[in-house]
């Protein structure tokens, strides 16, 4: 009998070492595999930061007196004093380097490209931060400049004192702002009851709408690459960021501001042929904003908030859609919005936006606003963006046409940003007795219980 305990205690023995060899072999694949995903994303990264530098320089070899107007009339704040002569010593290495190359000198070589390693370090956080060029039909100036294109409706006449979003909401138990403040802080909220079915249908209402009008469904990651967020144009670092960073051992990553970055993101690096322009999408995600500073009643309910559900129009095209004329994308994006916004029986403004609203990327922007009686005033719900090639230069997104490759040009626009549209039929569409009638376009969507909120 202890020859047979002898034996199995030998069987246990190599059983464990079994085990505990795969588990070291298993650990050991884990680790390389993370080891390459570590290397590609180091990889992305580098490139990116590579492209976002070349397009600055771009920027650069223009007039400079032009450069410096646009950045003052876009009220960007850049040293470009000291970004010029970064500039100059970067292109006097430039010219050192390839004189070395010729002369074949190795160790002076690589000592100079260490110090073009450095100057590029230096230049890339004043270079990403140069806004795209302004369209001629941009006003010059802030948004007391702003140039109303058309109006449609008439704002609504109520017999009766009339109420903002938040008292409506918090009447009829579609808004839970306190526990939400204790779970995750300010300027976030619980949508409850038939508030939250009313969000499930502007997101359907908004995603078939499109889909009718040739945008490809797309749902997308609402984590991203911060290197995609900055070839976007939108600026991660800084006091004055919207953007929520994530310091995650597996790379630098941030939460996506808008569906437009994880949307732009699917190109990188990546050639389209012109048969396969233009590439129309519309995603639904959500939007996460640090929205920084900032006092009163635009900060109050649902207008700016940290977290909030949004439909996106984005589209790849051949050629700069914001020329002014009739029929591009641009257009067609707009009319989209013009539809959902009369569908909901909304009174809307469209706004040619002025340099210092366009943002980083936009070459030229134009807003929908909707009266809100609750504000006595209009709000932004809507904006539609001409980038130019402007993201496709930092992201690499090209187009190719009988072997002549250029850069390709980016749209965006929303569909729908379902707080703020929700504000609008709330404070339109309020009744004398507190309840709130659902414009009908949205009754396919909702139980019949919702049609009429009470």
């Amino acid at each position: 009998m202890r020859w047979r305990s002898l034996v199995q205690d030998v069987l246990g023995v190599r059983a464990v070492r079994s085990g505990l060899w795969r588990s070291a072999r298993q650990l050991s694949i884990s680790l390389r595999r993370y080891r390459r995903l570590e290397d590609e994303a180091h990889e992305v990264r580098e490139r990116l930061e590579r492209n976002i530098l070349r397009a600055g320089l771009r920027l650069m070899k223009g007039d400079r007196a032009a450069l410096e107007e646009n950045v003052r009339q876009r009220a960007v704040s850049v040293d470009l004093e000291k970004l010029y002569q970064l500039q100059s010593e970067y292109f006097g290495l430039n010219g050192h380097l390839q004189t070395l190359r010729q002369q074949r000198n190795i160790n002076i070589h690589a000592q100079s490209k260490d110090q073009k390693s450095v100057l590029e370090r230096a230049m890339y956080p004043l270079v990403s931060l140069l806004p795209n060029t302004s369209h001629p039909l941009s006003p010059v100036g802030g948004y007391e400049n702003v140039k109303v294109i058309r109006t449609h409706g008439n704002k609504p006449v109520f017999d009766f004192p009339v109420r903002s979003h938040v008292d409506i909401a918090e009447s009829l138990g579609l808004v839970d702002f306190s526990s939400a403040a204790k779970a995750s802080g300010r300027r976030f909220y619980y949508l409850t009851g038939a508030a939250a079915l009313l969000e499930l249908a502007l997101v359907q209402y908004a995603m078939h709408k499109a889909c009718g009008k040739g945008f490809s469904p797309v749902i997308t990651p609402d984590i991203v690459r911060t290197g995609v967020v900055e070839g976007c144009g939108f600026h991660p670092r800084g006091e004055a960021t919207q953007v929520y960073a994530l310091h995650h051992h597996h790379g630098h990553l941030s939460l996506s501001g808008t569906a437009e970055v994880p949307l732009a993101g699917m190109f990188i690096e990546k050639t389209l042929t012109v048969d396969q322009l233009p590439v129309r999408l519309v995603a639904f995600g959500r939007s996460y904003r640090a929205e920084s500073g900032g006092a009163g009643r635009a900060v109050k309910g649902l207008y700016r908030v940290h977290q909030f559900s949004k439909v996106e129009l984005f589209a790849v095209t051949e050629t700069d859609e914001g020329d002014g004329g009739e029929g591009g994308v641009l257009d067609e994006m707009v009319a989209l919005q013009e539809e959902i916004c009369a569908d909901l029986g909304l009174h809307y403004r469209v706004l040619e936006m002025p340099t210092g609203e366009l943002g980083g990327p936009a070459h030229r922007k134009l807003d929908v606003e909707v009266w809100m009686p609750g504000r006595a005033e209009f709000g932004e719900v809507c904006s539609a963006s001409d980038c130019g090639s402007f993201q496709s230069q930092r992201l690499g997104i090209r187009t190719v046409d009988r072997g002549e490759r250029s850069y390709a040009h980016t749209l965006n626009a929303t569909a729908c940003a379902v707080p703020r549209t929700i504000i609008a039929i709330l404070e339109n569409h309020q009744m004398k007795d507190g309840s709130v009638v659902v414009p009908p376009v949205l009754h396919p969507y909702l139980p019949p219980d919702c049609h009429h909120i009470m």
